[in-house]
């Protein structure tokens, strides 16, 4: 068996430098909280409001059999206030 040497060259430290920065933040732990931070941000502005329009809805739960419906609540909410 026969193995051939191979020859690999390598960027720089400076090249390195430079190239970093376009690579995947997360792969940088002195970048990653600060992408974490963004990220969690985002997935919070996103899902507040996604999760009220469920709750609304009455989609977040399963609603028990001898539950009455939200309408039916509220219809009695207001007879009881006169409203």
């Amino acid at each position: 068996m026969r193995v051939k040497t191979l020859h690999f060259s390598y960027p720089t430290l400076d090249e390195q430098i430079g190239i970093a920065p376009h690579q995947n933040p997360a792969l940088f732990p002195n970048r990653l909280e600060a992408c974490y931070t963004t990220t969690s941000v985002q997935a919070e502005k996103i899902t507040t409001p996604a999760l009220l329009v469920k709750t609304f809805r009455g989609e977040r739960i399963q609603q028990a059999s001898n539950d009455e419906p939200a309408n039916v609540l509220l219809d009695r909410i207001h007879t009881k206030q006169g409203i």
